[in-house]
């Protein structure tokens, strides 16, 4: 007993000790409703199924006419700005409404106060072109066009090849 962690930790470090429980109880009730994957940043590794036919759908941001080049980055923030922009083209496309908004209403337990902040507004959901524009690492202020772009591509040919595409999301903004 003397050599487990949580025994260690105790005795070196009272708040450390209470942190780590409180993290353990925090994601047993988690995990016993289904939603362990809260506590925990989001990677797509797993949760994307390959496609039987070799097809898949991608996205692009391009700015005045030119498109947000994200491959350069590290693959965790590459993962996480590729992932970003798919979700915010599908909330787009899906007129911005999210999964999560008809659970909650049809799940009337939790107060609206509460259940508002679980899921992105629409005045919040406007600045997320210029989040994501800041976090690519782009720099340009002022007046810009966006356009989100899907792009459907075949990989039949053991390359990719363009199969379709069409601009999602045309729009003026305002960079600070």
């Amino acid at each position: 007993m003397k050599r487990s962690f949580l025994y260690r930790l105790g005795r070196y470090s009272k708040a450390g000790f209470v942190a780590v429980i409180i993290f353990i109880i925090a994601y047993a009730i988690v995990f016993f409703k289904k939603m362990d994957m809260v506590l925990f940043p989001y990677n797509a590794m797993f949760s994307v199924q390959p496609a039987a036919a070799w097809h898949t759908d991608t996205y692009a941001i391009k700015l005045d006419d030119s498109i947000i080049h994200i491959t350069a980055f590290p693959y965790w923030k590459k993962d996480f700005l590729e992932m970003s922009l798919r979700n915010y083209a599908l909330y787009r496309q899906q007129g911005q409404v999210l999964y999560m908004h008809q659970y909650l209403a049809a799940n009337s337990w939790l107060p609206k106060e509460i259940s508002n902040k679980l899921v992105p507004q629409k005045k919040e959901a406007i600045k997320w072109p210029g989040w994501y524009l800041h976090y690519a690492g782009y720099k340009s202020r002022g007046e810009h066009r966006l356009d989100i772009i899907h792009y459907r591509l075949n990989f039949e040919q053991g390359k990719p090849t363009i199969e379709d595409s069409s601009v999602i999301l045309t729009q003026q903004i305002n960079i600070r």
